[in-house]
């Protein structure tokens, strides 16, 4: 793409309030693949439908920007500020956001398919019905994250901090939430089968109904959590922490043994 003062690439340098202007008169989303906009200064920018494939946004500014439906296939996004940014239904399969802040951002239904998450600040985002199957998100900060119905199957999520988060509903087999921070978090009826929950912590969690068939729950806190109605089918439970844990009285489980984990 030739930059000159009337192309896209020459209206997003002239910064974003002449930006968002040109977008108003061009209805045709532009296309800004392998755009290179390093640090640049793009708060509140309209990117809605635009193709950032490719693209290198390395820090830069995209607090409450609206990039709803835009392509982001492939950016690098390291470090970059969308806080309160629109990314509902985005295209950010095997994107790069490390150290990215995403706090209260909209991520409803966007699309993370392999997407690099490591770090990530996710405090309070809204990630309901996102689908991030295989994406990592190691030492991610979700918080209060809204993941209701979230595809996280085969996720890697070790040390994630998952205090009080909305997971109901959410298809978690096969994730990795090893030493994962899951404290009161919602989990009802959610998918975490063949899940590797070793070491986790999952204190006054709400488990209600959750599928947990041939999860690995070893040495994890379950104290106060709420198991009522869950599936433990082939679960394993050794050195586990159970105290005040709510168990349906009826439960039928034969793999369980009590000597092998720790009751309080």
């Amino acid at each position: 793409m030739s930059i000159t003062d009337s192309s896209p690439l020459g209206r997003i340098f002239q910064g974003v309030e002449a930006w968002n202007d040109w977008r108003k008169n061009h209805s045709a989303p532009p296309d800004l693949e392998d755009v290179i906009l390093v640090q640049a200064d793009l708060a509140r920018a309209n990117l809605r439908d635009v193709n950032l494939s490719g693209a290198i946004l390395t820090q830069a500014n995209l607090q409450r920007a609206d990039l709803c439906n835009s392509i982001l296939l492939n950016a690098r996004l390291e470090r970059a500020h969308l806080q309160g940014a629109n990314l509902s239904n985005a295209y950010l399969s095997e994107a790069r956001l490390e150290d990215a802040d995403l706090t209260h951002a909209n991520l409803v239904g966007a699309l993370l398919l392999e997407a690099c998450c490591r770090k990530t600040m996710l405090v309070g985002a809204d990630l309901r019905g996102a689908i991030a199957h295989r994406s990592d998100f190691i030492q991610a900060n979700l918080i209060g994250a809204v993941l209701r119905g979230t595809d996280l199957s085969e996720a890697t999520l070790i040390g994630a901090l998952l205090i009080k988060a909305n997971l109901s509903g959410a298809l978690l087999q096969g994730a990795n939430l090893s030493l994962a921070d899951l404290s009161r978090a919602n989990l009802a009826g959610a998918n975490l089968a063949g899940a590797n929950l070793s070491g986790a912590t999952l204190s006054e969690a709400n488990l209600q109904h959750a599928n947990l068939t041939g999860a690995n729950l070893n040495g994890a806190s379950l104290e106060g959590a709420d198991l009522g109605n869950a599936i433990l089918l082939g679960v394993t439970l050794d050195n586990a922490q159970l105290t005040e844990a709510i168990l349906a009285p009826d439960l039928d489980v034969p793999e369980l043994q009590l000597s092998d984990f720790d009751l309080g």
